[in-house]
């Protein structure tokens, strides 16, 4: 209770107080009907007033086409003719003038608000009840629009049930027959409602009448489903179309501008223009023009006023900061502006310089125009400021992010300093934008005001990370305005880690390259696509599916010196998984040592044949060849032999390798034994020697045969002879003895095992020294000397060519003895021509000239 009386004497002045209200409400209320029944008077004079002077417009109108046409061709002055047009100007502009007088008197309704309303005063006495009609016209279309859309929608796509959409068409033709009703008053009030509007939702009753109506079947159920997806369109679209009347109309308001769909309102006779806003950097001057421009020009005031306004930022109350007229022009003391503002005036426009601009300066700019009688407007721009902040700074987490993780984790931050207005940060992944979605992508946004009144943003991204989200690169964009553009900065990009499990695992064998044997060191490396790298275990399938555990080394498995024996299926499995293996198989390549047959020897008689094999077992396809003394005898691994000779007798080689693996080979032989009589070296069975008599000849017997033969020198005569050189082998025996020639002498050299002998006869003649027994001077001597010596050096020279020439054609024997020195086997190897001067200790001088011919089979041991 607004009064509570504590008494009787209390209620009864109380009630006093009652009664005299009560009589001045009476008051109030009788001035209100006779000023009402004035107005009411006042109205109907307007109007038939109104109707007078438009029907005397109409009939002065006709009148002056009437008489241009009278004129029968002849034109009017100039004088007449600006009259004229003036006249017709005025008309125009006062049929104007009378629609807008007529807006706020009453006028009879149109046929449709007759049949509905019937002869009922709609129109609205004053703009404030004009424009809150349209306002509440606009906000009734907006509820029953957001209705009619959920509830098409749900007839839609969730029910659909006939008794739901006829309740859905009956609130279609109610909605449209209210519009045209609404529409109708706002017509009478003076809004532009454009025909086609009305129309539509006259059209549009019907058409919901006839959805009302319209029985259940297949053409309603076929029809329906358009039906209803056109009703979710035109909500939709007379949606937005509210959000585009309401901003007019709060333009109309706010600045007194028209618009098609505004309401029209009486016209001002001085019209103030400004820009909607002015940017300006944060610090810099900001200029703000006003422009004003009066309709009549034939009632110019005589001077203008100006003031500026601004708008405090908390209670939104002005505040004058500058004011301006014919005498004075002076800025408003005690406000924040007045050292930093600046007005500058012209005939048709004034202009407002806020220096040093801040971030409080932010706020709405009025300027008021005054031309006393020519009345007065004003409008306002709003100043606005920015600073741009900052370049970003992200910082991606450094430890690792799990992909099993339900919610999404935080990947990174980004934060912008120092900016204003508020900063907008964007997360981009691999330069595609990351938009937030519940369960995937969130990002939180905290933004702090500093002490300089700027804006910090930070914002965190938390995203569920996938296992392709491995190599992804993040970053954030920061975008913020500065003067009419939008800038962005983007700033560097950062990964993170991503712990992901393996989904595939991978063995496989890094070392040697190639094909594997036995002796190599394998290395086996197992791998998983997992991060980080999963522990992993290390096992051989060995026989009837049984699985053998083996040692390693994280992922790497080591097998030294590998056999056959480690051939076979090896795999590795994580330790935290059992699904997932890595397999590889192993094959390790071998070559048994060679066999051969016959083994290591083998003896076998002169002239026959021999078949000898050499095989060794491999994994891989062999090669064999044989070799004798290093050079290849044979390919394949079966070596035959036929009519054996003492030649053929030594040690065959069999080498097998492996073409795929040359590293692999191996090796065996054989050494073979010829068995027969003894053979001498030579073809001559008999030999016939000449030498000087009491000289020194050297006879060499060779022989071949296995067992080795005995060689046994027989001599004729009883010369003095001795043995100077004696060797034996398996297959061969050579014998040198040294003979001293005092007669002819007939040597046999006798060789002979235990399977038969072989005889060479040598016939050797002596040939004396013939000599001179006249005296002669030593210095005779001499040149006789040198005399003798020169044409047998000479005689020889063609003597040793021509031995040469018939040892090379093989017409000269071995065997064949002549002085020889035997110091040196090595020189026994090939067959030499030695001259040798010496002297004999009996005689004082002599010259022997010695012609040795030794014919060494090379066939021999000793040459061998």
């Amino acid at each position: 209770m607004l009064f509570s009386p504590t008494g009787v004497s209390e209620c009864l002045r109380e009630w006093g107080d009652l009664e005299k209200d009560y009589q001045h409400i009476q008051d109030t209320h009788r001035l209100y009907r006779v000023k009402l029944e004035e107005v009411t008077k006042l109205q109907s004079r307007c109007t038939s007033a109104i109707a007078r002077h438009r029907k005397k417009l109409k009939e002065l109108s006709s009148s002056l086409v009437r008489c241009e046409a009278e004129q029968l061709g002849r034109k009017l002055s100039p004088v007449e003719a600006d009259s004229v047009a003036d006249i017709r100007a005025a008309a125009d502009e006062r049929a104007r003038a009378f629609s807008e007088m007529e807006a706020f008197l009453p006028k009879p309704n149109g046929l449709y608000l007759t049949l509905v309303l019937g002869n009922v005063n709609v129109t609205l006495l004053n703009k404030q009840s004009k424009f809150a009609y349209k306002d509440e016209y606009e906000k009734f279309k907006l509820i029953l629009t957001v209705i009619l859309f959920l509830f098409s929608f749900t007839c839609c796509f969730l029910f659909s049930y006939r008794a739901l959409d006829a309740l859905f068409n009956f609130l279609l033709v109610w909605y449209y027959c209210t519009l045209t009703i609404r529409e109708s008053i706002l017509i009478n009030n003076g809004s532009r409602i454009r025909g086609w509007w009305v129309f539509h939702h006259y059209v549009s009753t019907f058409l919901s009448g006839v959805m009302l109506t319209w029985p259940e079947g297949i053409l309603y159920q076929m029809f329906r489903h358009q039906f209803l997806s056109y009703c979710l369109y035109q909500s939709f679209v007379q949606f937005l179309q509210y959000y585009y009347q309401s901003g007019c109309l709060y333009r109309l308001r706010a600045l007194g501008e028209r618009h098609n769909m505004d309401l029209t309102v009486v016209c001002a006779r001085v019209e103030v223009s400004m820009q909607e806003t002015v940017e300006v950097y944060l610090g810099d001057s900001a200029h703000i023009p006003c422009q004003y421009n009066f309709s009549q020009a034939d009632s110019l005031p005589e001077f203008v006023m100006f003031q500026w306004f601004v708008k405090d930022r908390v209670s939104s109350s002005r505040m004058r900061i500058y004011y301006v007229d014919e005498n004075d022009d002076v800025a408003d003391e005690g406000t924040e502006f007045s050292a930093r503002i600046r007005v500058a005036v012209d005939q048709r426009a004034t202009r407002l310089t806020v220096q040093e601009v801040q971030l409080s300066d932010e706020r709405d700019f009025i300027c008021q125009v005054n031309g006393v009688s020519a009345g007065a407007a004003e409008s306002k721009t709003r100043l606005r400021v920015f600073a741009p902040p900052e370049a970003p700074l992200i910082q991606g987490v450094r430890a690792g992010i799990s992909v099993n993780a339900e919610a999404p984790s935080e990947v990174a931050t980004c934060e912008a300093r120092n900016g204003f207005p508020k900063a907008n940060i964007r997360w981009y992944k691999d330069k595609m934008p990351l938009v937030p979605s519940v369960g995937s992508v969130n990002v939180r946004t905290v933004y702090t005001v500093e002490s300089s009144g700027l804006y910090s943003v930070r914002s965190t991204l938390e995203y569920r990370v996938l296992k392709e989200d491995k190599d992804a690169n993040f970053s954030c964009e920061v975008s913020f305005l500065v003067p009419s553009a939008i800038r962005t900065v983007e700033s560097a990009a950062v990964g993170v880690t991503i712990h992901y499990p393996a989904t595939m695992v991978e063995l496989w064998r890094e070392s040697p390259k190639g094909l594997i044997k036995e002796g190599d060191t394998v290395l086996l490396r197992c791998h998983g696509d997992g991060n980080p790298s999963p522990t992993f275990n290390f096992s051989r399938e060995r026989e009837l599916g049984a699985e053998e555990d083996l040692d390693s080394n994280g992922n790497v498995l080591m097998l030294w010196a590998v056999s056959r024996a480690d051939r076979g299926l090896y795999r590795c499995q994580p330790q935290d998984s059992t699904k997932l293996k890595g397999e590889v198989e192993l094959k390790v390549h071998y070559l048994d040592p060679a066999v051969v047959v016959p083994k290591e020897a083998e003896a076998m008689f002169k002239g026959e044949d021999l078949t000898a094999s050499c095989n060794a077992l491999s994994s891989l396809k062999t090669s064999t060849a044989w070799y004798k003394g290093g050079q290849i005898v044979g390919v394949g691994n079966t070596l035959r032999l036929q009519d054996a000779t003492y030649e053929t007798a030594g040690e065959f080689v069999c080498e097998v390798s492996v073409p795929d693996l040359p590293t692999l080979h191996t090796s065996g032989s054989i050494h073979i034994v010829v068995h027969g009589a003894p053979q001498l070296v030579g073809e001559e069975r008999e030999v016939h020697l000449d030498e000087a008599l009491g000289r020194t000849l050297n006879l060499s017997c060779e022989a071949r045969g296995h067992p080795a033969p005995s060689i046994e020198w027989i001599f004729d005569g009883g010369p003095m002879w001795r043995e100077v050189l004696s060797e034996s082998g398996d297959h061969a025996t050579r014998s040198v003895v040294s003979v001293a020639v005092n007669s002819d002498i007939g040597v046999a050299c006798n060789a002979s095992n235990r399977f038969g002998a072989d005889v060479r006869a040598f016939s050797i003649k002596a040939v004396p020294l013939v000599t001179s027994g006249v005296p002669f001077s030593s210095a005779e001597g001499g040149r006789v000397i040198i005399v003798v010596v020169i044409p047998c050096l000479l005689l020889l020279a063609v003597l040793g060519s021509a031995l040469y020439f018939l040892h090379k054609k093989g017409k000269i024997p071995c065997g064949r003895s002549g002085k020889q020195d035997i110091s040196s086997q090595e020189k026994s190897a090939k067959d030499d021509i030695v001259l040798e001067m010496k002297n004999n200790a009996e005689a004082k001088t002599e010259d022997t000239v010695l012609l040795k011919t030794v014919n060494v089979d090379k066939n021999g041991t000793n040459g061998q």
